[in-house]
């Protein structure tokens, strides 16, 4: 079953600390290779442009120009939903980064990589991320880890702070069980992960110890163990029935209301002109003017939204290529054939089953093109 698994950590310059080797390390290169098999998926973002094509440049350079015993990289780490298939992990991972990554000082350069975790059962992702702004600036390495200054052309690149208080983490903390139980929702999963205490939860049992993969793999071989005879003690111990709280349900919102939460989603891909935020989102008014359930129609759009900006982007841009591609063949203008694609990817994004949705569109346009190829005949 799924898992809530988040540690944060804080790593700073020091004799026996290197940024470089903890990126060969989650991307299981240079002496960490003989393990590369466990890993699933890297990537990374906001890098300076000598970094963007080898991000272990950016490390490097923080381990030679950073200032002694300064703040080398925030890491995190996070157990991924063994339920979903590989391709969705990396998905959610992926876009969880990005956002972990954005600051409202300015995009951090970061990196990560998925593992699939020992005999695939504890898939994971390690997060390198630098409190250093990209603003955007050219600057060469060795001036991008100086200090700032108030002229930022002649200074280092900008550190921020939004990493460093404590509300950050708990903040971090509840937003990966929010975007993983969203991902797992949408895969028809009802397994769900919460972060928080088991107190808050109102389950009365002590916390149960983390395995690690070493003693996980004995125990799945039958061999007890003294962390895995702690959680079976505890898992005996009867749980105190949660107390039922009857909610009155929340008035339903408005066709403003609804607005202004779509296009607060739709702005988590930043630099876009107001005129594409308004079609991403109008499908999705449409449909919740249309219907009569507002708060249902209200909550179906707001988790629709959220899942072509994170888990979903990277299969909708694939499918809107596609149909692109698609009707390229019967001619016509530019400006024609894109509303066409975005007209099919508006009845896609609200069907139930996106995939046979889109896979009746191909089909659609294949039987339309075979007949405009026997009429030319």
């Amino acid at each position: 079953m799924a898992i809530y698994h988040l540690t944060a950590k804080t790593v700073s310059r020091g004799v026996s600390v290197s940024a470089a080797a903890r990126s060969d390390y989650i991307e299981r290169s240079g002496r960490y290779a003989s393990d590369h098999a466990e890993l699933l998926h890297k990537g990374h973002g906001n890098m300076p442009a000598w970094a963007e094509a080898a991000p272990r440049n950016y490390w490097e350079a923080a381990d030679t120009h950073e200032r002694a015993n300064g703040r080398l990289f925030k890491q995190l780490e996070f157990a991924l939903p063994k339920e979903l298939p590989p391709e969705r992990q990396i998905a959610l991972a992926a876009s969880f980064c990005r956002e972990m990554a954005r600051t409202k000082d300015g995009p951090l350069p970061y990196s990560f990589a998925v593992h699939k975790g020992h005999d695939k059962e504890n898939p994971h992702c390690h997060l390198l991320i630098s409190e250093r702004v990209n603003d955007g600036l050219a600057r060469e390495p060795g001036l991008w880890f100086k200090r700032a200054a108030k002229d930022p052309t002649t200074g280092g690149a900008k550190k921020t702070n939004e990493l460093r208080p404590r509300e950050w983490l708990l903040q971090c903390r509840g937003l990966w069980a929010e975007r993983a139980n969203h991902a797992l929702r949408l895969a028809g999963y009802e397994a769900r992960i919460d972060h928080r205490t088991l107190e808050a939860q109102g389950i009365d049992r002590a916390p149960t110890t983390h395995l690690g993969p070493s003693v996980a793999a004995m125990e799945r071989k039958g061999i007890h163990t003294m962390r895995g005879n702690r959680n079976r003690q505890r898992e005996d111990t009867v749980l105190k029935a949660t107390p039922q709280v009857e909610h009155k349900p929340a008035p339903a919102p408005t066709l403003e209301e609804c607005q202004a939460a779509l296009l607060e989603i739709a702005k988590q891909e930043n630099y876009k002109t107001d005129s594409y935020y308004q079609a991403q989102i109008q499908p999705y008014m449409e449909y919740f003017d249309e219907a009569e359930d507002k708060a249902e129609a209200f909550a179906f759009c707001r988790e629709r939204m959220q899942a072509d900006m994170t888990t979903e982007a990277p299969r909708l841009k694939e499918m809107s290529r596609e149909l692109s591609e698609r009707l390229r063949r019967f001619g016509g203008t530019g400006s024609k054939q894109a509303a066409l694609v975005q007209e099919a990817m508006n009845h896609i994004r609200l069907a139930p089953e996106r995939e046979q949705a889109f896979a009746e569109v191909v089909r659609g346009i294949d039987m339309a093109l075979e007949r405009s190829r026997g009429l030319r005949r």
